[in-house]
């Protein structure tokens, strides 16, 4: 039974029914990593065990009887720990605990998932990675904290130089002024920054990170040198303003970056308008994916002007834009007026009926536009259809996209009755 036991080598789950069984398995070594229900198994169920357990991962409930789990994971040369709390273990007790099974164990990895956790508590988490020796890889998955807390750990962990997955951190806003920390985890972004090390990289995605100096200058460095970067997407990750200032240099002076997506990225008005002055002036920029954060008369112009005058631009897609009537008008212009631009997506925005009508003025007289996307947007009845008269006289269009849009059946028959007379369009996607 040992001998061809091998292919039962792995991840097993400890249940109160098969305890035997898993205890089986540590003497022959086969269990690699070891998953624990603690509403289901209690300390004193996982702590009568005995063998080698090289990945111990904790699901859910409270933590007790903490000293008796340290001996029992020295003992068993624990060295990778996950922690998915699930959000259930409240913020007062979490961080202690968290703490000292850092400071207390030689773990080479370490990943709490689903804590809640007060500034003091991610600051004394985030202390003891940064002093833990052997510790290689920290990660905080799906945790609650505020926003100075994130700012903390960040400032934290750009001094830990024993930790090489220490230099970015997922996260992802939640409302008001909470940061849920994403599943977007150290060691997954931290590949992507290692592979930049490979000279035939064409593709670097990196999501929903909190970028320290650190990383910001690995990536800044990897896109001046590369010569083969042909897309950068680094939706919703939050850069400082001084490193904002680097990536669009970065991004101006590369000659090969055709794409760049930066949606729900924290840039504010001043950062945008940093780096739209780049894609600007990026001589071989093709597409670009923003949010648009600054819809001020004077932010929507650096948008309009990007649009117009980039040199290669051909792509542009613009999240959650809630255009005043000045900053509509020069989206417009621009659109109108861009020889080049084929592609145009327009997600989560919405337009009042003069809104409506001069995007549609603009759609009309295109000279080049084929694709056209509407996601999530928001149109009354008059709106669209005012709408579907711009987009049946568009001189190049060949495809629409209506995805999640919302309109009554009625408008719906309208839309599609007067596109009729369209002479170019192909494709219509109604989601």
């Amino acid at each position: 039974w040992q001998a061809g036991a091998t292919e039962m080598r792995g991840c097993w789950t400890l249940r109160k029914e098969n305890v035997l069984g898993v205890q089986l398995g540590l003497s022959l070594g086969l269990v690699e990593a070891l998953r624990v229900g603690l509403e289901i198994c209690g300390v004193e169920v996982v702590t009568a065990l005995r063998g080698p357990v090289h990945h111990l991962i904790l699901k859910g409930g409270r933590l007790t009887k903490v000293p008796d789990l340290l001996e029992w994971m020295r003992l068993c040369e624990v060295r990778r720990l996950t922690w998915d709390n699930n959000l259930e273990q409240d913020e007062v007790d979490a961080a202690p605990i968290c703490t000292t099974l850092v400071e207390q164990l030689e773990l080479e990895f370490v990943s709490f998932q689903g804590f809640r956790l007060t500034d003091a508590g991610i600051e004394k988490i985030a202390a003891a990675a940064c002093g833990a020796a052997s510790l290689q890889d920290f990660q905080l998955d799906g945790c609650e904290c505020s926003r100075a807390g994130v700012e903390k750990l960040g400032e934290a962990l750009q001094g830990a130089s024993s930790l090489p997955g220490a230099d970015v951190i997922g996260f992802q806003p939640c409302k008001g002024a909470v940061v849920r920390l994403d599943h977007v985890t150290t060691e997954q972004a931290v590949k992507h920054l290692k592979a930049l090390n490979n000279e035939e990289v064409e593709n670097v995605r990196i999501h929903n990170c909190f970028v320290t100096n650190t990383g910001a200058d690995k990536l800044v460095g990897f896109i001046k040198e590369s010569q083969t970067l042909r897309r950068l997407d680094l939706a919703g990750c939050l850069f400082f303003t001084r490193d904002v200032n680097k990536l669009a240099e970065a991004i101006r002076q590369s000659s090969s970056l055709q794409s760049v997506d930066l949606r729900a990225s924290f840039f504010t008005a001043f950062d945008m308008a940093t780096i739209l002055e780049a894609i600007r002036n990026a001589p071989s920029l093709q597409t670009i994916v923003v949010e648009v954060c600054d819809t001020s008369d004077s932010g929507m112009e650096r948008l309009s002007e990007a649009i117009l005058h980039a040199a290669s631009l051909e792509s542009v897609a613009l999240h959650g834009c809630k255009f005043p009537d000045s900053g509509m008008c020069k989206l417009a212009e621009a659109i109108r007026h861009a020889a080049g631009l084929r592609s145009l997506d327009l997600h989560d925005c919405h337009f009042d009926d003069d809104r409506a009508q001069q995007l549609a003025g603009a759609i009309k007289e295109a000279p080049a536009l084929q694709s056209f996307g509407l996601h999530n947007c928001r149109f009354s009845d008059a709106g669209m259809r005012q709408l579907s008269a711009g987009v049946a006289q568009a001189p190049a269009l060949r495809s629409i996209d209506l995805h999640e849009c919302r309109f009554s059946k009625q408008t719906l028959a309208g839309f599609l009755n007067a596109i009729r007379i369209s002479g170019s369009l192909k494709s219509i996607d109604l989601g």
